[in-house]
């Protein structure tokens, strides 16, 4: 992540510019401010699983977890829509093929189970499984998964 934000300015600063009903700001920034958005689209996220129906069933419980489960489909409208204009749109995909402590995946798994058993108690089961799923493919080097994240540099007219 930190190569793609490279290109981006020293000085920029990231910012919620989301109000509690959902509307971008457009008073958090000054005229010319600039402003970078980092959102996920949930349904990129894959795992490599041997039972796909458990996988989908543990991935839709998660999604309540955010407001806007795929946000980067509809945020450059809501963007353009309050008057900032776009400079920059990219995608960082986050790529873990391996089971590794310094790696996004083997963060969020405990995560995922955590949410998941505290909002589903029939669940907590099948993802503590999954997660066990996830540790047995670490080890025995078939672990895959990938994400993308939407960076979304966006700017106020003067």
């Amino acid at each position: 992540m930190e190569k793609n934000l490279e290109r981006y300015p020293p000085n920029l600063k990231i910012v919620d510019l989301y109000r509690s009903k959902g509307n971008l700001s457009y008073r958090i920034l000054k005229p010319g401010g600039r402003a970078l958005i980092l959102c996920t689209d949930w349904d990129t996220l894959i795992w490599n699983t041997d039972d796909q129906g458990r996988m989908h069933r543990i991935l839709s419980a998660f999604e309540a977890h955010c407001a806007d489960p795929r946000l980067p489909r509809t945020i450059a409208n809501r963007i353009l829509n309050t008057g900032f204009n776009i400079v920059e749109q990219d995608v960082y995909t986050v790529l873990n093929p391996k089971y590794d402590a310094n790696t996004y995946c083997y963060g969020v798994i405990d995560f995922i189970v955590s949410y998941v058993a505290e909002k589903n108690e029939e669940m907590a089961k099948e993802a503590k499984a999954w997660a066990d799923e996830m540790r047995k493919k670490g080890k025995d080097n078939s672990f895959f998964c990938s994400i993308n994240r939407y960076i979304f540099l966006l700017t106020r007219p003067f």
